[in-house]
């Protein structure tokens, strides 16, 4: 016969076993809700690989390597971007002797309603120029956009004249701050070809110079 210890054990089995089952739904709930929050983070942009979130999910292997693959697209600057931040480095450090790395031999420049073939040792020769007229130039990259092959840049430019001003006007020593909007036309990598806009009436105006 089945004594009532007996009965009350297999009772409590059951109970434990129906506990066990809920805390294993629960688990999985909390799963789902964590998969949920990092959706929602990734598409907000809000996402950053260093917060350790995807490590701290409860997320199955496949959800989690999927998600690390679209961080990783989503985080790597576009190679066209990259390319254009070291051009313009360029021009605040000197190093002119890599102007082939991003233009073409065969770039032509469009100003105004004028163009114009700008080769690498004319393109060189330029940034040595504005470097000598304004030994401190800084460019720097306010806005960029790129659309397949072109690309887009809004960029403010500052220095102090301390030499001539394409060759004709003498040094003020005077800083001057004024912007440049650019668009680019991108093949295999390097530009080749390149409207300009540059605002050089506000740069006559603080530096005193009258065109």
């Amino acid at each position: 016969m089945i004594s009532q210890r007996q009965v009350m054990k297999c009772e409590s089995n059951e109970m434990k076993y129906e506990s066990n089952e809920m805390k294993y739904e629960s688990n999985e709930m909390k799963g789902e809700s964590n998969d949920i929050k990092c959706e929602r983070k990734l598409a907000s942009g809000g996402l950053n690989p260093a917060d350790g979130l995807v490590r701290r999910t409860a997320m199955r292997p496949i959800a989690a390597f999927a998600l690390l693959l679209l961080l990783s697209a989503q985080t790597a600057e576009d190679p066209t971007r990259r390319a254009f931040r070291e051009y313009i480095d360029l021009w605040n450090d000197g190093q002119v002797g890599r102007v082939g790395d991003y233009f073409t031999d065969t770039y032509v420049q469009h100003y105004r309603l004028a163009h114009y073939t700008l080769g690498l040792a004319r393109h060189r020769k330029l940034i040595k120029q504005w470097r000598e007229t304004f030994p401190d130039l800084h460019v720097e990259i306010d806005d960029m956009l790129v659309d397949g092959p072109k690309i887009a840049a809004r960029l403010t430019w500052s220095g102090t004249q301390k030499g001539k001003l394409f060759g004709k006007y003498a040094p003020t020593g005077k800083h001057a701050t004024w912007t440049e909007i650019f668009i680019g036309r991108v093949e295999n990598g390097r530009i080749v070809e390149g409207w300009e806009e540059l605002d050089l009436p506000a740069m006559y105006e603080q530096l005193g110079v009258v065109p």
